[in-house]
């Protein structure tokens, strides 16, 4: 098992607000979405590579570590990765002084979005492979197993990379790589079953994947409980969202599994935090979401979802049990908003040039004008109603409005139409406003220090340079209000209005065990605060990281509830 890096790099979170970053990634989504609906590589796959299932029954007892969303930043990851490799963990639990010991997994299962931004070979060698590689680079036989299930940003190149890291044998970070196929089947002792899903990016699952599932439940028996991992919590979705988005899941569970067996646990990631449901009608089903292996915080505020409906024929309410961080600490953290521009320095490259775009139209026919209104609130009053009067007697100005109250639109939450035009339109024309205060402000500033003549070219690039200044600032600062608003009295917009922040903290994984009962055992474990400096370990050992937190008692992982049980017995 060789080591794939030396010296590895130390990527810092994907800057989701960064104009550059946002046309790359942009980019690859097109292109993905055309290929996903025109060329889907799992049907290659199914061609090229046989797959059966994978046995575990060997054994009486066996240890599974569950993680998903990775790949992002490198602390986060790599303090997931160390707490994923260590051989024995001891957990306290939060509510009382009594801890418990797990052990490291046999089995490793990642449940999608193993990269960030966007799917690469270099992208998952330097921000996936290189801190698992790091944290756990060698060890002694017998040697965990790995299995992954893709993401929508493991789509986002065609699958391509994710077959080649995942799909071949090869080792990862001192496991080995098992399936050939970008789903699997995995037989646990004592009844249990555990399936990873592969759904694509528009929540499909294709006829080879279906196929192989139904070979595999000719292998099962009468009662046999399985688990399910899959790359997007459709519980939640078909909440929130549309129903239809448990179609799929649901024709897998009804055709599929039920005939014979029973669906006892879903997991999923996707939403970067650690929330489970169970069912309320006696089965005791836990839909489990624990996407906390390494990217960005998603809050736990947002769209309501206290109580679900799930099941089939989505006839079966399923509770909330617990969620980590709670609401209070995400409506706390929610606040970093207000400090946009300083946490994403580069966006007001973006909103500087919009303003500097309309106000550019402005201020060559209403510089002199501008001067005629004094600052105050009386002046700024007559200065708005001007351009308003402006921008209506000029067509093209008049165009550059409607596309930037088109674009603040395209860009709100897309989920519910009323706020969409209404949330968007508003966003838009306050940015407008923002404009004109700008280029009102700066007129008066430029000639009132007499740094040039009114209506020279001097006078003019001043002009439009402090449009471009003010844009920067003040357009950045509109846009975290805008987040903080929509998301803590709206509760719309946690993806973006977390995706700023960069929150590397709060992240969570599972381990899970099957003892000689045929208990199934769901330890939820979490971390609050990763450590941001590392050092070289001294003599690492086989097994051991290579690069630990710089100052000692960093790395604290806890319960973040109760261990959960469910009886195998059939």
């Amino acid at each position: 098992m060789p080591s794939t890096q030396k010296n590895p790099i130390q990527r810092k979170m994907v800057g989701w607000y960064d104009p550059f970053q946002l046309l790359r990634t942009a980019k690859e989504v097109v292109v993905s979405s055309l290929l996903g609906v025109r060329a889907d590589y799992r049907l290659l796959e199914s061609l090229a590579a046989e797959q059966g299932i994978f046995d575990y029954t060997d054994q009486d007892e066996v240890w599974l570590d569950y993680v998903a969303d990775l790949g992002d930043g490198w602390d986060a990851t790599y303090t997931i990765a160390c707490l994923l490799s260590a051989t024995s963990l001891t957990l306290r639990q939060r509510e009382s002084r009594e801890s418990v010991n797990t052990e490291r997994g046999r089995i490793l299962v990642m449940g999608g979005d193993q990269i960030y931004p966007t799917a690469s070979r270099s992208g998952y060698e330097e921000r996936t492979l290189g801190p698992y590689d790091c944290a756990f680079h060698e060890c002694d036989p017998p040697h965990s197993d790995l299995f992954a299930t893709p993401g929508n940003h493991d789509w986002y190149d065609g699958l391509v990379s994710f077959s080649r890291l995942f799909c071949q044998g090869r080792w990862f970070g001192g496991r080995q790589t098992k399936q050939r196929r970008s789903y699997f089947a995995l037989r646990l002792p004592h009844n249990w079953w555990l399936w990873g899903v592969d759904i694509q990016l528009e929540s499909d699952i294709d006829r080879p994947q279906i196929e192989y599932f139904r070979k595999v439940t000719e292998a099962m028996k009468e009662g046999d409980l399985v688990i399910i991992a899959t790359a997007e919590p459709h519980w939640i979705y078909g909440n929130i969202y549309d129903p239809a988005l448990q179609s799929n899941l649901a024709f897998l569970e009804e055709k599929i599994i039920q005939p014979k067996a029973r669906v006892q646990v879903w997991l999923a990631g996707d939403l970067h935090h650690y929330r489970r449901h169970e069912t309320t009608d006696g089965s005791r089903t836990q839909l489990i979401t624990a996407g906390g292996g390494g990217a960005f915080l998603h809050p736990t505020f947002g769209p309501p979802v206290p109580t679900i409906c799930v099941g089939p024929a989505a006839n079966v309410s399923a509770e909330l049990r617990s969620e980590f961080p709670d609401q209070m600490t995400s409506k706390r953290l929610l606040r970093r908003n207000l400090l946009f521009p300083f946490l994403n320095p580069r966006f007001g490259i973006l909103t500087g040039l919009v303003y500097l775009a309309v106000g550019g139209l402005l201020l060559p026919l209403s510089q002199q004008r501008l001067l005629d209104y004094p600052l105050s609130l009386g002046g700024l009053c007559g200065a708005l109603r001007f351009a308003l009067g402006s921008a209506l007697r000029s067509p093209l100005a008049l165009f550059l409005i409607l596309v930037v109250i088109g674009g603040f639109i395209a860009f709100t939450d897309t989920h519910n139409k009323t706020y969409k035009w209404v949330a968007g339109s508003i966003h838009g024309v306050a940015h407008l406003l923002v404009v004109v205060f700008v280029a009102w402000v700066v007129v008066h500033l430029v000639n009132g220090a007499a740094h040039a003549t009114p209506g020279s070219l001097a006078d003019t690039w001043l002009n439009l340079f402090g449009s471009f200044l003010g844009g920067y600032f003040l357009g950045a600062v509109l846009m975290g209000l805008y987040l903080y608003v929509s998301l803590r009295f709206f509760r719309r917009h946690s993806n973006e209005a977390f995706s700023s922040l960069h929150i590397p903290d709060y992240k969570n994984f599972l381990r899970m065990r099957i003892d000689r009962r045929g208990q199934l055992t769901v330890f939820p474990i979490g971390i609050e605060t990763v450590p941001r400096t590392w050092k070289a370990a001294a003599n690492p050992g086989k097994g051991d990281p290579r690069l630990v937190p710089k100052h000692e008692g960093q790395l604290n992982p806890f319960l973040i509830e109760p261990p959960i049980t469910l009886d195998g017995r059939r």
